[in-house]
Formats: C-alpha cells, structure tokens, sequence
C-alpha cells in the first residue's frame, strides 16, 4: 500500500497521535544532565520489556535491532526546533502506533523563584 497523504497531513497525524498520548503523561524534575538521561534509558528499557524485547547494556545493536523487527517495533530519536521543540524525543511504535514516548532532558527554569535551571523530562511511559 502506498501513502499518499502530504508531508502536512503526516505531520498533523504525528501531532495528533502525540497529542494523545500525552493527556497521560508524567513530569520529572532532575538537577543534571546525567539524572536526566539515566532516566530516558530506565524508561525506554522498561517499555521495552514491556513489549517483549530484552535489552542487555553490552548487546550488539544488530539483535537488538532483529528483535525489534520481529515483533513489529520502531524506535525513533526525533529532533525538533522552534515551535515544534516540545516534541523532541525518542518515539517508540508497535505496528505503526505509538506506544510509549519521552521528550528530550530540557533545561529550563521550573519557576519565576528557581535559582538554578533543572533539566525537565515527560513521559508517557508508565513505572
């Protein structure tokens, strides 16, 4: 089957996808980069797992990879600038729906009495 629809129409499918998934998502502070980050790997891992895809730290990309084909599973780092920043982060789909999304560590004040930037991340991805 070939897809038809307009780079426009793919995008406003993305986004609405997106968007849906996101009325259940959580928001997690943390102080640094790296807390941030072992976060995004903790919660794209567990999703994994979920799915049936087992993920070792020291695994060759190629099984990894074999799994995810098998089971129908695209994993996919976007990023996004200007308006569509928000959306940046790592998208993960099961035959084509999106199953589980986390948006990039963003550095940003998390109030007007911050004294310091936190590193913010969301995630529809359950404990």
């Amino acid at each position: 089957m070939t897809d038809n629809r307009t780079l426009d129409e793919v995008k406003a499918d993305d986004i609405g996808m997106l968007e849906d998934a996101l009325k259940g998502k959580k928001e997690t502070w943390f102080n640094t980069p790296d807390e941030a980050m072992r976060y995004i790997g903790d919660r794209l891992f567990k999703l994994l797992a979920r799915l049936g895809i087992k993920v070792k730290k020291d695994m060759d990309w190629r099984m990894v990879d074999a799994q995810l084909g098998a089971h129908h599973i695209r994993v996919e780092n976007r990023d996004y600038e200007g308006d569509d920043e928000w959306r940046s982060g790592i998208y993960v789909y099961k035959n084509d729906e999106l199953t589980g999304w986390i948006s990039k560590g963003r550095r940003m004040m998390r109030s007007t009495l911050s004294v310091y930037p936190e590193y913010r991340v969301q995630t529809t991805i359950k404990a």
